[in-house]
């Protein structure tokens, strides 16, 4: 394979690696990012971390937060939490 060559620089394409997007561990968290406001929040939101609060009754709370823009849940911009009702007892 001929080395790519970007400007001066040489470039092997052998030693480029890439590091896939994990899926996230929790279902609720899939569930949350495939609904409309997740969609709207992920198509922008860079740097993102999740996570799930379970409530004490109905859907548990999912909250997204960019972290170029904010730090923590409930951050007036950069973050969201989205109810998600999980079917049967997914999460056990």
């Amino acid at each position: 394979m001929v080395p790519l060559r970007w400007s001066s620089v040489p470039v092997d394409l052998n030693g480029v690696t890439s590091y896939p997007r994990k899926r996230p561990p929790n279902p609720a968290v899939s569930l949350a990012a495939h609904s409309p406001l997740g969609r709207r929040f992920l198509g922008w939101a860079s740097f993102r971390r999740s996570a799930v609060e379970e409530l004490a009754r109905g859907p548990v709370m999912v909250h997204i937060v960019g972290l170029r823009y904010a730090r923590a849940p409930g951050d007036r911009f950069g973050a969201v939490s989205i109810p998600v009702t999980l079917p049967g007892s997914i999460l056990k």
